[in-house]
């Protein structure tokens, strides 16, 4: 059986090249050749599935994959279209840019926990009657997954059958098992889905920013960018959209692939070629067996490039990359690339505009990645991973990551609430790129905006720009 369910993967994925199984070339050497690496041997049923799905998200246009994480959605005005509202918790179909039908969601990914539903633009990239989530060991009705570990499927049962009971999914959107049979039925490979959250502040407020100083803050960043985590309004910003390598900032965009793409139940093993990359932090030991949900502590609280390359490793390096770049450009990000998991490479590049989007996302969808790097410690057996950013602790800091290699001089991405208000707070990004000194451009940035920003006017500049 598994011997033919991997035949059958293996014709999906020459499908998806258009390479035929009968040709003489081996099918692993073409797929090496079309830009994958991998052990064909060594592949299991469910990553030939997982490789499959990447590959067809990978292969669609930069013009099919713009965000519609938006509070307004113009369906496409020919095909089909899948549009779920998580705050209304409703799913609604579309056809040629005409609603058809709309259905309650039942349950949802939980807010604040690894498991949050992702929101984002994706599309249909496999439909099965009934797939079994080795994750969660439960057989999931009538299944379309749109990323990684995501699906819109029907009530989940048990080996048993019997259903599992009502609260929070694992993070993928599930329905009454009639309904996600009629959307199933609706649906077609690559439909689009356009999944939207409106806690994520898209809608923009009747109140904004008014800027007390016309002067510009004196810092060393050849970029940085300033702006409200939950509005997305821009405050401040310097060569906003100039594209800069981005160093360890890249962890951020691992994580968020790791906790979206891979079972954090699995053990991952350390490898010789993991340890080898430059660095020592983390104090992983070449042999050793680890989670992947601790593997996100090394990564997050102190840099560590071994943990970046063993998440990688893990899932397949190269396919592991396409999903990176594949969620980054589902969430909008049309200039950031991660060339590998760690960041350094110089190859890994991104805007202070793009990061600033990205923290937004990451703060209203995966909060749980902030909250890890706002950790003084985290300790599993024998390991401490300590913090090492230099912000720990400062007043209204809310999490970030910092990174360098010399191509990109120092970077760094950190959220604060400040007091911009009469009678509240209000929580801000940060993002700088390409400094001398980022500490002392960090604090310059904080104090300017505390000084001369004041939230709470109507929209005084008319320039103002939103992420």
């Amino acid at each position: 059986m598994k011997e033919k369910w991997q035949y059958i993967g293996w014709s999906a994925l020459a499908g998806l090249f258009g390479i035929a199984l009968a040709s003489g070339v081996p099918l692993a050497s073409q797929l090496i050749a079309n830009g994958l690496s991998f052990s064909p041997l060594a592949l299991t049923s469910s990553e030939v599935y997982q490789i499959t799905a990447a590959v067809a998200m990978g292969s669609q246009t930069g013009a099919d994959r713009g965000s519609l994480n938006d509070p307004i959605f113009e369906p496409p005005a020919v095909g089909k279209a899948v549009r779920a509202d998580l705050e209304a918790m409703l799913i609604t179909l579309y056809e040629d840019g005409r609603e058809i039908d709309t259905y309650p969601i039942v349950s949802k990914g939980r807010s604040g926990t690894p498991w949050e539903t992702p929101t984002g633009r994706y599309r249909i990239l496999t439909r099965e009657e009934n797939h079994f989530s080795s994750i969660g060991q439960v057989w999931m009705p009538y299944s379309m997954q749109f990323f990684g570990n995501f699906f819109i499927h029907g009530w989940p049962y048990d080996q048993y059958g019997q259903p599992v009971p009502e609260g929070y999914s694992g993070g993928c959107i599930r329905l009454a098992t009639e309904d996600a049979k009629d959307i199933y039925n609706f649906v077609t490979l690559d439909t689009v889905v356009s999944v939207y959250n409106a806690n994520n502040g898209s809608v923009l407020p009747a109140e904004g920013y008014e800027l007390l100083s016309v002067a510009e803050p004196a810092v060393s960043a050849g970029a940085y960018t300033v702006a409200d985590l939950e509005t997305g309004e821009i405050i401040l910003a310097k060569n906003e959209n100039q594209v800069y390598p981005i160093a360890s900032l890249s962890k951020l965009l691992t994580a968020l692939t790791s906790l979206e793409v891979i079972n954090q139940y699995q053990l991952a093993s350390v490898s010789a070629t993991a340890i080898g990359a430059y660095g020592y932090q983390g104090g992983l030991e070449k042999g050793e067996r680890l989670p992947l949900e601790e593997l996100i502590f090394p990564l997050l609280l102190e840099s560590s490039n071994d943990a970046a390359e063993v998440i990688a490793e893990h899932y397949g390096r190269d396919i592991f990359l396409k999903q990176a770049n594949n969620k980054a450009a589902a969430i909008g990000l049309t200039h950031t690339k991660l060339d590998d998991p760690s960041g350094l490479s110089a190859g890994n590049v991104s805007t202070a505009r793009e990061l600033a989007k990205l923290a937004k996302h990451i703060y209203q969808s995966k909060r749980y990645i902030f909250n890890v790097t706002n950790q003084l410690e985290r300790k599993y057996g024998e390991h401490t991973w300590r913090n090492n950013n230099h912000l720990i602790g400062a007043e209204g800091y809310l999490g970030g990551k910092n990174g360098f290699i010399d191509e990109s001089g120092q970077t760094q991405v950190a959220l604060f609430e400040l007091p911009l208000s009469e009678f509240g707070k209000r929580k801000v990004v940060f993002t700088i790129l390409k400094s001398v000194n980022r500490e002392r451009d960090m604090a310059t940035l904080v104090d300017f905006v505390r000084e001369n920003v004041i939230f709470g006017q109507p929209p005084a500049n008319p320039t103002f720009e939103y992420l």
